[in-house]
């Protein structure tokens, strides 16, 4: 690892510090000392060897959103019981008492679980790493980091619950595990820097991160993005997973580091020599190894006004947003002649990892990839129309009212971002699944609770249909308009004839009429 300048680290830094402490430093640990000592900028080990954070820091628990326990939480089911334990493992050394050592073991037994969870699928994951993807260079680097972090969370497991050593040897094997710089060096730097670039670029000859050669992979086999992340999740998943417990338990060993060395002169004296000599005594390098892993994982929280990327609850992707009210991001954009806001969640920058994990897995599921072979971005709202509402269908005859139907129908549908061809596949796409193509639209993130049952999502655009003779013996002219689509409600839905209007003339009878089918039409509107 090139060593940095000695800048002092970042807020976040700082809190990822005090985390990782935390959760590998809640074993009270025993000395007749009374001095305080400084773990790192914004901590105090107390008296009693509990943490004191200070102002900055008590907004920690504002923060672990931002740690690489949200990370564990957003994509895995593990996470999301880490982080309460975590926050209760903070608040006990805010001047509470609490059973910090049940809480640890806890989170240990939670981590444990994730690398059980991800071992179970390292079979399947192999045959989509190896085959299906081809990156063969990432898979075996990343297996070897998952191994060697794995074989160290065991070893954290192991030194916890055992009874021979004291508590301060405890964390002193805890800290041994990563070793003193150098041995830092030979461990980890090599494959952890290898496996950032991989996951960067995992295919020299392609410019795509990890996620994105995942999706678009997948995109070969689907016709709309949503069952393209869909079929990739599971691969970023499991990616994005065993890196995060990965980074967790080497930060556990790294902040265990810290702790040690901001011990007492005579508590270190006491610690057993097999474990100091592989203690890094350099806070500055340790604090750098931290933020080496840290890297590419975490970030500040996102501040209002700085240039972000946000994904619109329309699926659509945005660069920016328009207003903010409560906290809340939005966006302002036209919709069927009027305007609508959309509201925006902001994501991650592109600098860390969970950021490109979200642009693919949060990204819109409303563009139509075609195989690989399109990238029609649609908005996730199609337009509908009511064929009731035709206002040349009012009751009266008119002699063109099948053309004025027609030119009706298709100027307020104009723009559909589909043709017939795209539309019909997605329809027998629909079917060899069994599904509505209503379900399939569900499935990929479209809203269609705006469209009635039984509508037709349009293939052919209206046309006149209308036919007359004046014949001696009969004479008539009836007015008709009809359209070419597919019910989105039944299952194997074929394209049909739709008509809209019947009005017509039956000279002989003195008949006329002029009426509407029941009904509604549907396209597909660009995002």
């Amino acid at each position: 690892m090139k060593k940095t300048n000695k800048i002092k680290t970042r807020i976040i830094s700082t809190v990822l510090s005090a985390i990782t402490v935390c959760s590998v430093g809640t074993v009270a640990l025993t000395s007749a000392s009374a001095a305080s000592n400084t773990v790192s900028a914004g901590t105090t080990i107390t008296d009693d060897y509990s943490i004191k954070l200070d102002s900055d820091l008590n907004a920690v628990k504002n923060l672990t959103s931002s740690t690489i326990f949200k990370v564990l939480e957003e994509c895995t089911g593990w996470g999301k019981f880490v982080t309460p334990a975590l926050g209760g493992l903070l608040d006990s050394f805010v001047g509470t008492e609490d059973q910090t050592a049940q809480k640890l073991d806890e989170i240990s037994d939670k981590i444990d679980k994730l690398f059980d969870r991800i071992d179970s699928l390292e079979s399947s994951m192999k045959t989509a790493f190896t085959t299906e993807l081809g990156i063969n260079s990432f898979y075996n680097k990343f297996i070897e980091f998952k191994s060697q972090t794995k074989a160290m969370q065991k070893k954290i497991d192991e030194t916890l619950v055992n009874t021979k050593l004291s508590n301060a040897d405890k964390m002193a094997k805890i800290a041994s595990l990563t070793g003193n710089y150098s041995e830092w060096r030979a461990k980890f730097e090599d494959v952890l820097g290898s496996l950032n670039e991989l996951f960067k670029q995992p295919v020299m000859t392609r410019n795509n991160n990890i996620f994105e050669l995942s999706y678009n992979h997948y995109t070969n086999t689907s016709l709309l993005s949503g069952e393209a992340i869909d079929k990739a999740k599971p691969v970023c998943d499991y990616v994005m997973s065993a890196y995060s417990a990965g980074c967790a338990t080497i930060m556990e060993s790294l902040s265990a580091q810290l702790y040690v060395n901001a011990l007492p002169e005579k508590t270190q004296a006491a610690i057993n020599k097999d474990f100091s000599a592989h203690i890094c005594r350099d806070a500055d390098d340790v604090a750098d190894e931290i933020k080496e892993v840290n890297r590419y994982l975490t970030t500040d929280e996102i501040k209002e006004g700085e240039s972000i990327y946000y994904i619109g609850s329309d699926g659509v992707h945005y660069n920016n947003a328009d207003f903010s009210l409560e906290g809340k991001y939005y966006k302002i954009k036209p919709y069927n002649g009027w305007i609508t806001t959309v509201e925006l969640k902001p994501i991650y920058p592109t600098d860390i990892f969970y950021g490109l994990y979200q642009r693919v897995t949060e990204g819109s599921r409303c563009i139509y990839v075609d195989k690989g072979n399109s990238n029609i971005a649609m908005s996730n709202k199609l337009s509908v129309l009511d064929h009731t509402k035709n206002p040349n269908a009012n009751g009266k005859w008119s002699d063109d009212a099948g053309k004025n139907t027609a030119d009706w129908f298709n100027n307020t549908l104009a723009g559909d971002a589909l043709n017939g061809d795209k539309i019909k596949a997605l329809a027998n796409d629909a079917s060899s699944k069994g599904i509505t193509l209503r379900t399939l639209l569900d499935q990929n993130g479209f809203d269609t609770s705006n469209l009635p049952q039984n509508t037709n999502l349009v293939t052919e655009g209206a046309r006149n249909d209308s036919v007359s003779s004046l014949s001696e013996l009969v004479g008539y002219n009836y007015q008709r308009s009809c359209y070419k689509g597919i019910n989105i409600d039944q299952v194997g839905a074929s394209e049909r004839t739709i008509q809209l209007i019947d009005c017509g003339v039956n000279i002989w009878k003195n008949d006329r009429w002029n009426y509407a089918y029941s009904g509604n039409a549907c396209v597909f509107k660009l995002a």
